[in-house]
């Protein structure tokens, strides 16, 4: 049954094209496939790499009037990748697990930030990475699909690292009171 609806939407793009007098390549082919089949449009006009996309993003989110915050939060992430090297250019493609845990060092490292805030950007990223799934124009490693929604970073809490332990009032009354011997 699906393979008699790929040989229509194969034949009905075909088609479309012959009408207009175009010769098609593979890949115009295989985009007017996916729309005549999946009903949606390939948009050729995408940017390659991901910053460009979150750009893109970003464009459309203050169109559709998001709140000023979450435009805040797709910035955030776009200025992390742009501070990572290579991430400039960096296309869907190049974000592997290695990198992405590369880049939560990189956001411990670089800008302190502590967890929560780590999980807001990986968040928008995750967020990116699926809105560019469904436009089916960009090439996105299996092994980030299945991880996408479950990557997250566990880190200590950073509140009290490195400076020491934390006391409450009452306990740091009851050391002063105590007698060393």
């Amino acid at each position: 049954r699906m393979l008699y609806k790929y040989k229509q939407a194969a034949i009905k793009a075909y088609r479309s094209f012959e009408d207009k007098g175009i010769r098609p390549s593979l890949k115009e082919m295989r985009n007017a496939v996916i729309e005549f089949y999946e009903g949606r449009k390939i948009r050729e006009d995408l940017p390659k790499n991901v910053v460009g996309y979150i750009d893109r993003y970003i464009d459309d989110s203050i169109q559709r009037g998001r709140k000023q915050g979450a435009i805040q939060a797709y910035d955030q992430l776009k200025n992390v990748l742009r501070s990572i090297q290579g991430g400039e250019t960096m296309e869907f493609r190049d974000l592997t697990e290695r990198f992405l845990n590369d880049m939560v060092n990189h956001m411990v490292i670089r800008f302190d930030y502590q967890t929560s805030q780590i999980h807001k950007i990986q968040k928008k990223l995750i967020t990116v990475i699926n809105d560019a799934r469904r436009t089916g124009a960009y090439d996105i490693p299996d092994t980030l699909l299945g991880q996408n929604q479950s990557w997250r970073v566990k880190l200590p809490n950073q509140s009290t690292s490195g400076r020491g332990i934390a006391l409450t009032p009452e306990e740091l009354r009851r050391i002063e009171k105590a007698k060393l011997s």
